[in-house]
C-alpha cells in the first residue's frame, strides 16, 4: 500500500486508523483527513474502514500560518 506516496506494509486486517497511525495521525484530530483512493474517509469510520491490498492513503493536516 501507499500513504502519503510511500509504500508501506501492514498487516492483513488493518483498517484506515491503523494506517493514520503510522504518520501519528488519529481520528477526530482537528486538522486532519484521510483520502483512500482519492475518496475522504470520515474520522468516524477510520475504525471500521478495512484498507485493501494496494490501497493508496493520503493523509493531511492543515497548517495555520500565512
Amino acid at each position: 500500500m501507499s500513504v502519503n506516496g510511500a509504500e508501506r506494509e501492514l498487516p492483513a486486517g488493518a483498517t484506515v486508523a491503523d494506517t493514520a497511525a503510522l504518520v501519528g495521525a488519529r481520528a477526530g484530530e482537528p486538522g486532519v483527513a484521510l483520502a483512500m483512493e482519492g475518496l475522504v474517509v470520515p474520522g468516524g469510520l477510520w475504525a471500521a474502514t478495512p484498507v485493501h491490498e494496494g490501497a493508496r492513503v493520503e493523509i493531511v493536516r492543515a497548517a495555520a500560518g500565512g
